[in-house]
């Protein structure tokens, strides 16, 4: 029998997508691109989240950009079931954690954790965690963290996104980022402030690993699915490639991954399916707390 270690993380040459990655859906598509929007900028110093300066002369094409619906705020939390294939594998949790400030902005502190269960954890053990620093009025991350324990695996990654210079830094490089560039957890919190229309298409700019992506999520067809946290009328959602600028999509005709999300103004997502090198993985809603305080309605 082989390794359970060969089977449980996406696997792609040159590359490692935790489950954590599933959980937060998006790293798992940036992970799988090879072609930057743009390279690394030298000759720039790494910045730490209080050394960003906010008195900066600003670009003459930034403005902080202000959402009208955000059907989201501090207290909200989702918990999933994941399982591989038909086996349950673990757990997974998305929540807003507080409002605090960051670089002078008001920012949502969005956390996403995924634990592999007891069984799970005797072969394969995952303790993941990624934050994202969201701009609280325009839903664009001004920082991220993610930290990754999968078996003897150890990783983490830190960007600070200053958009008022159009720069992020990662790890001691900078990279140049387009404007409302969003990290690979902001943009799930992002898609679910549009307007979902059924053969509509979301495009935005995404960063990851110090490479910038251009994307697109395109709403495939309407669904019924029911999961332990009840029953949801959903639209199907597919994350690919920008293929006016790129080209040919992301996958084959039949995708990779898929993500629905509930018709209603909150979108919440309902469930997650990722087709693995062996098998596939799913994240199904298992409990939903609602936030009190919404940001915007």
């Amino acid at each position: 029998m082989r390794n359970w270690k060969t089977f449980l993380p996406i696997r792609v040459p040159g590359c490692r997508v935790s489950l954590a990655a599933v959980a937060i859906w998006l790293v798992a598509v940036f992970s799988w691109l090879s072609v930057p929007w743009t390279g690394l900028w030298a000759g720039e110093k790494p910045a730490t989240r209080d050394s960003v300066s906010t008195a900066e002369a600003e670009p003459e094409h930034f403005y902080f950009r202000k959402l009208e619906h955000i059907p989201f705020g501090v207290g909200e939390e989702f918990e999933y079931t994941v399982r591989y294939g038909v086996i349950k594998a673990g757990s997974a949790n998305m929540r807003v954690e507080e409002l605090t400030e960051t670089q002078g902005r008001p920012c949502l502190h969005v956390i996403s954790e995924v634990k592999t269960g007891r069984f799970f954890s005797a072969f394969f053990k995952v303790r993941d965690r990624v934050e994202s620093w969201i701009d609280a009025e325009g839903i664009y991350p001004w920082e991220f963290r993610k930290k990754l324990h999968e078996g003897g695996y150890r990783a983490s990654l830190h960007a600070i996104y200053d958009h008022r210079r159009g720069l992020a830094y990662v790890d001691g490089d900078t990279v140049k980022i387009p404007p409302f560039v969003q990290d690979v957890l902001s943009v799930f919190y992002f898609i679910r402030t549009q307007p979902l229309a059924l053969g509509e298409a979301i495009d935005f700019y995404s960063h990851d690993n110090k490479k910038v992506f251009p994307l697109e999520a395109r709403v495939v067809r309407e669904e019924r699915i029911k999961t332990s946290a009840g029953q949801f009328d959903t639209y199907l959602v597919v994350p690919q490639m920008r293929k006016s600028r790129e080209g040919a999509g992301l996958f084959r005709p039949k995708g990779e991954m898929w993500i629905w999300f509930s018709k209603d103004p909150a979108h919440i997502p309902v469930l997650i399916k990722s087709k693995l090198n062996f098998g596939s993985l799913t994240l199904e809603l298992k409990k939903v707390k609602r936030s009190e305080r919404l940001v915007r309605r």
